[in-house]
């Protein structure tokens, strides 16, 4: 009696640890679930390394595949859609009307360094000038974003006696 005593424990025991490790597992996924719902984990792209998968994870995100969409993914600092433009095929030397600003020039400005970097990776052209007649180098310069300029002079073929309009 009892060695059946000490097995229905043990059984019983078992069946509090199976219990409790799903559970774990159960509330850890539950609670992965909603802090990706309130955007505190970002989910990372694992397939847009062609075109169409880089169309698709951008349709998930929200964005439509247009120059307009492009600037917003850029000043909304969301990287991993950036990156999945680029390789979407859309133009990273893109301008925006009001400003001829591309998106380079836009992030140079506000000392966005992820997104530069994600945009010289992807083939922005670091020479561009807005309407103005600035590049993105002026603009990190002016504002004082040492790292963006950094990042900027490190680039190959940058023409770093480039003029403004006003020069």
């Amino acid at each position: 009696a009892k060695n059946r005593r000490s097995q229905s424990e043990s059984t019983v025991q078992w069946l509090l640890l199976v219990r409790s490790d799903s559970m774990r597992t159960f509330l850890s996924t539950l609670v992965c679930c909603v802090l990706l719902l309130h955007g505190c984990i970002k989910p990372q792209p694992e397939n847009i390394a062609t075109p169409d998968g880089a169309k698709r994870f951008l349709k998930l995100r929200g964005y439509d595949l247009t120059p307009d969409s492009f600037f917003e993914a850029c000043t909304a600092r969301d990287d991993a859609s950036v990156d999945a433009f680029l390789k979407a095929g859309i133009d990273p030397n893109a301008r925006q009307p009001a400003t001829g600003r591309t998106a380079l020039i836009a992030a140079a400005a506000r000392g966005d360094l992820k997104i530069v970097e994600v945009l010289l990776r992807g083939g922005a052209d670091v020479n561009v000038k807005d309407s103005a007649g600035s590049t993105a180098l002026f603009h990190a310069l002016e504002a004082r974003y040492d790292q963006v300029a950094d990042l900027l002079i490190a680039q190959k073929g940058l023409d770093v006696n480039a003029r403004g309009k006003n020069s």
